[in-house]
């Protein structure tokens, strides 16, 4: 997601550049200022973009997801919400089931969300059926990573998932 919108700015900025030559080559007159004015806002407006990314990543919250021993029922999506309003969905496809289900480790995203006390309900999708989990979470002031674990235990037949979850403070 970096990767484009660090290539969408430059691009933008081409492309106004390019409008503007084709416009002074058809007899309409764009000044300099002109063009050097849009390209400072331009500038502008991806410092802004990079600022929130940066503060995103400095003070968010990181949600990473591990799978360990689900090997009939798989997930098919995990959603992530705060005060009934979804943070979070992610909707898993056969690839991306390999590298999970040994338990394998995979970064969901990153969502904002202030210092405090909050209550998260996880929902997790199978072809079978949906199972809902609601935990309290206290952030921090800085970063956390919260690693949300699926599991069966092996004595049952036919065991219920269950949510293990865990926060770390990652080192600044």
């Amino acid at each position: 997601m970096l990767i484009r919108k660090h290539f969408f700015i430059p691009t933008l900025m081409f492309i106004l550049a390019l409008s503007a030559i084709q416009q002074s080559n058809a007899g309409d007159i764009t000044s300099r200022a002109t063009l050097t004015q849009a390209t400072l806002e331009l500038q502008r407006d991806l410092l802004i973009v990079r600022e929130k990314h940066l503060k995103k990543e400095r003070t968010g919250l990181h949600i990473y997801l591990n799978i360990n021993n689900l090997t009939s029922s798989k997930p098919s999506s995990l959603s992530v919400n705060l005060a009934n309003k979804q943070l979070l969905k992610k909707t898993f496809n056969e690839k991306q089931l390999k590298g999970l289900v040994n338990n394998g480790m995979q970064k969901l995203g990153s969502i904002d969300l202030p210092q405090g006390k909050h209550k998260l309900t996880i929902k997790f999708k199978t072809n079978q059926r949906t199972t809902t989990k609601t935990f309290a979470l206290e952030k921090s002031a800085g970063r956390d990573n919260l690693k949300i674990s699926l599991s069966k235990p092996l004595q049952q037949h036919t065991p219920e998932i269950i949510f293990k979850h865990e926060t770390w403070a990652a080192v600044q």
